[in-house]
């Protein structure tokens, strides 16, 4: 059973369950919709009411971001397929979740760095 949402903040995974739970959806949701999918966090500008992190195509998030339709909340990050993948390697080298998940980061970051440049 495909679903549209993560009921938590992707960067709070606090193991690898969360984590294999996380990219089998990313997986339905890929094969449902014949896309690269990723899970987007969607601030609210009024904070009381927090976030949500829609699942969705890469090319409707970036579409989102360039364009927003709604204009009290825009996308604040965008978490790819790929930094579970490198969270999962890194836990399957001997990294606990939190030093995964900082590696994870750092290189996604990188990869946006060098794509851009």
């Amino acid at each position: 059973m495909r679903t549209d949402h993560l009921n938590f903040n992707p960067r709070t995974i606090r193991d690898r369950m969360e984590l294999e739970k996380v990219i089998n959806i990313l997986d339905d949701y890929s094969k449902e919709k014949v896309c690269e999918s990723v899970i987007c966090v969607i601030q609210r500008r009024m904070l009381i009411l927090g976030a949500s992190y829609p699942i969705m195509s890469l090319e409707k998030a970036e579409e989102d971001i360039q364009h927003p339709r709604n204009p009290r909340e825009f996308i604040v990050a965008i978490y790819p397929r790929s930094y579970f993948e490198k969270i999962k390697a890194g836990l399957e080298h001997g990294l606990n979740i939190n030093t995964a998940k900082e590696l994870a980061e750092s290189l996604i970051r990188r990869e946006e760095f060098y794509k851009n440049h």
